[in-house]
């Protein structure tokens, strides 16, 4: 990819190029083609810029949802054929929907074992904490009497 100063660079010797004489007018012919082509890869460079920001713009103002959609400022943006482009976002997906334990930390599958939404060894885990506590519960309350 080619800079304004390279590109400016490149013009200011194929103008000299053509001064010289004593160039293989094949060479030069060459080197003239392999310019104007950088100077349509820059024109182009500078369009698909404008157009990606103008898509990554869209996505944030049409499509964002803080917490459920959103884009970083730079994500990569694919400008397609089809009069559009695909933006890379972040969508949240929680664990109810992926058939996964619902305990914060744990990425188990569901194994049919477990119960309110947590899988089998967070349920036991959660099972043996709510009994503790309420041992610990009565306990106290006995020695309170």
């Amino acid at each position: 990819m080619l800079d304004s100063i390279s590109f400016a660079l490149l013009q200011a010797a194929e103008k000299q190029l053509q001064n010289l004489n004593s160039i293989n007018p094949r060479a030069l012919e060459e080197f003239g083609a392999a310019v104007r082509q950088a100077r349509e890869n820059v024109d182009e460079q500078a369009e698909d810029a404008e157009a990606k920001t103008a898509y990554f713009e869209a996505a944030c103002a049409q499509h964002a949802i803080e917490g459920d959609l959103e884009f970083d400022e730079g994500a990569d943006v694919s400008l397609s054929d089809d009069a559009g482009a695909y933006v890379q976002g972040w969508k949240w997906v929680s664990a109810e929907d992926a058939d996964l334990c619902g305990e914060p930390g744990c990425h188990k599958a569901l194994d049919g074992e477990g119960y309110d939404g947590r899988c089998g060894t967070c349920a036991d885990k959660a099972e043996k904490v709510r009994i503790a506590a309420t041992k610990a519960m009565r306990k106290s309350k006995r020695k309170s009497k």
